[in-house]
């Protein structure tokens, strides 16, 4: 009798000191300690088989560090144990997607649906089917159009788009002026962007091709000779290869400027992004690009540029944070002209997006810019142009595929050659269409 006892008292400690266990490895796994908590329910799992509750967690540990095939076992081993447990189901279903096996996810979400769980659980699994279905194909498309109304406080300084606020600029020439405020001109004005997008996937799955098309318009009211119209075509075959994005992106583009052929670009790229620690994403990217402009009096401006670009994203729940740097160095093609000259341009960039209750879009940008001139614009100092720009929006979701926004720049130009110190400042109401 005695040694009965004994056996049952062994046996209830036990069974208290794993209970004790399981709560410590669910505390852990809260904390996303995803490691120390494996360890636990490892342990606890061989005092007690035949409990579900440990293997699931298991599972979920399991999946958190990226060893699916052993999420899957735990999760399929809890189905065995009891098969009315959807919430394995639903986490079984996204292990199988990670493993590629979309048929076997699709059996275990279907199986879910029948049971007829609450409304937000089904809208999960029809958002899952759908990115199954997307994943076996091979060309995804998208589209955007905007249309906007606005007011320019100068639009006799850079029309303010970092896709052309290079391609318009002041004369550049060693004598100095002053600038009157007749200089200043100040017009509303409409601004239409379109662009289409298409990925492929090649059948050799890491192989995939990125093309798009972009058009940027802009008119100003009584100001037709600064209206701007800038088109793009972009073409980059690519590759996903441990975990690294390598593209490589052929470009070329047009830019009117008041319903005359201004310049055409060409460029050539190369890029990589990789997901590090901390999930951060780092980007780099080098480019060659080509400016030749169109008319005979402006082709002493021809260029040819060299960039070199990292950055950096961060997101953290639904708040993005993005950081740039970019070196570049232009160097003039007419080797014969004094009016235009070689120079580095260094950028520095930051950026916020965020979305409040998935309706309200925030975003905030910050961009210095500083061109440094090889020849003097006076007799002592090398010319320096410094560009601020501060951008804020703020914009409301309509639906999924429409929103509208209200956008702010602010652009603070700086120089010690005077005909580039020109401030400007837009305000315009933005129609989103997206798909």
């Amino acid at each position: 009798m005695k040694y009965v006892v004994l056996l049952i008292l062994s046996i209830t400690l036990m069974f208290a000191d794993t209970k004790a266990d399981y709560k410590k490895g669910i505390n852990l796994f809260n904390k996303k300690e995803y490691k120390k908590s494996a360890e636990i329910f490892e342990k606890i799992f061989y005092e007690d088989i035949s409990n579900p509750k440990i293997s699931f967690y298991m599972g979920r540990c399991a999946y958190e560090l990226g060893d699916y095939e052993l999420a899957m076992i735990s999760y399929e081993r809890v189905l065995i144990l009891n098969g009315k447990h959807l919430r394995s189901r639903l986490e079984l279903a996204r292990t199988y997607i990670m493993l590629k096996m979309n048929e076997k996810a699709k059996t275990q979400l279907n199986i879910v649906l029948q049971s007829n769980p609450p409304e937000i659980v089904k809208g999960n699994i029809h958002k899952l089917i759908a990115f199954i279905n997307n994943s076996e194909k091979n060309s995804f498309w998208s589209y955007y159009f905007s249309v906007a109304a606005g007011y320019d406080t100068n639009i006799n300084s850079n029309p303010g788009e970092n896709v052309l606020k290079d391609y318009i600029s002041t004369t550049y020439n060693l004598n100095r002026s002053a600038i009157t405020t007749s200089d200043i001109i100040s017009s509303k004005f409409t601004q239409e962007v379109a662009s289409a997008s298409n990925f492929y996937r090649f059948k050799k799955k890491n192989l995939f091709l990125e093309s798009s098309f972009m058009m940027f318009a802009q008119q100003y009211q009584s100001h037709s000779e600064y209206n701007l119209v800038y088109l793009a075509l972009t073409s980059a075959p690519g590759t996903i290869y441990n975990g690294y994005k390598i593209s490589l992106p052929i470009n070329y583009s047009k830019v009117y400027y008041g319903a005359e052929s201004l310049l055409d670009s060409n460029y050539l790229q190369f890029k990589i992004e990789k997901r590090t620690i901390y999930e951060l994403l780092a980007k780099a990217s080098m480019k060659y690009e080509r400016k030749r402009y169109s008319k005979e009096s402006n082709k002493a401006r021809d260029v040819e540029t060299n960039e070199l670009e990292l950055g950096l994203d961060k997101r953290i729940d639904k708040h993005l944070f993005r950081f740039s740097y970019l070196r570049a160095k232009d160097n003039k093609t007419n080797k014969n002209t004094v009016s235009y000259v070689n120079r580095d341009i260094d950028t520095y960039s930051i950026k916020y997006l965020s979305s409040v209750y998935d309706m309200i879009n925030l975003n905030a940008q910050y961009s210095f810019t500083k061109y440094k001139f090889e020849d003097k614009a006076t007799t002592t100092d090398k010319r320096v142009d410094n560009f601020n720009s501060y951008f804020f929006s703020v914009g409301k979701n309509i639906n999924k595929s429409m929103s509208v926004a209200a956008e702010y720049k602010l652009i603070n130009n700086s120089s010690n050659y005077t005909p580039v110190v020109y401030d400007k400042r837009t305000y315009n109401l933005k129609l989103n269409l997206s798909y």
